[in-house]
């Protein structure tokens, strides 16, 4: 993955931010410990985005400073530091960082498979759902539960758009779009199918055409 810069230098940087923001004179060396497996993560997610600046002549491009970018670096980064050594306080710490930064709030012991794109995330929310691959995620979205403490279970190749909500005991399959200013509680939203806000409720039509960020060579499913 080509970088503007290097994962030693990018290791240095990300650790003096922790400590500028989080003075506790915790222990930040696990970041250092964990960049590579969580570059290899974000390498393979990049390789299948389409979209403008996140790959060059077929080449995953990283750019610390391109905000999408670093805050899907530092949710995986995170996540990486708990799968090795549970949730320390490094991982809170990472975890705020991505909040005060970016405005979005991804706990690190949630679990996004390997294939996901943040566009402009300011003000989501991504709670412990089950989530599929290819997932598609706009500002101010929620994914949430009910008061029951259900999750919802998104599908592959799925598209939540400015200001959507999934919520509760939902269930959204495949290839779905959930529009903008959406919000679906406690519903099944079948595979192939656009979402959208209609008065007071919301309706559903099929919807088979992918999403633009995509790679179609790696949409086989």
């Amino acid at each position: 993955m080509k970088m503007s810069i290097s994962p030693e230098d990018l290791a240095t940087y990300i650790e003096r931010q922790l400590s500028l923001f989080f003075p506790d004179g915790g222990d930040v060396g696990l970041v250092r410990a964990a960049l590579p497996k969580t570059l290899e993560r974000l390498d393979y997610c990049f390789q299948r985005i389409s979209a403008k600046y996140f790959r060059l002549d077929g080449q995953a491009t990283f750019n610390h400073l391109h905000g999408d970018q670093y805050a899907m670096l530092l949710y995986i980064l995170s996540n990486e530091v708990y799968r090795r050594h549970g949730g320390l306080p490094v991982c809170d710490k990472i975890f705020s960082l991505n909040k005060l930064l970016h405005g979005l709030d991804v706990f690190y012991a949630v679990e996004l498979l390997a294939i996901f794109f943040f566009s402009h995330p300011v003000g989501t929310v991504l709670g412990r759902a089950k989530y599929g691959d290819f997932l598609l995620v706009y500002q101010n979205c929620t994914v949430g539960s009910n008061h029951n403490v259900d999750y919802p279970e998104i599908g592959k190749n799925v598209a939540l758009y400015k200001g959507a909500a999934v919520l509760g005991c939902s269930r959204i399959g495949d290839n779905c779009k959930i529009a903008a200013d959406t919000t679906v509680m406690d519903a099944d939203i079948p595979s192939g199918s656009i979402c959208f806000r209609s008065k007071d409720t919301y309706s559903c039509k099929p919807y088979q055409r992918p999403a633009h960020v995509w790679d179609p060579n790696y949409l086989t499913f």
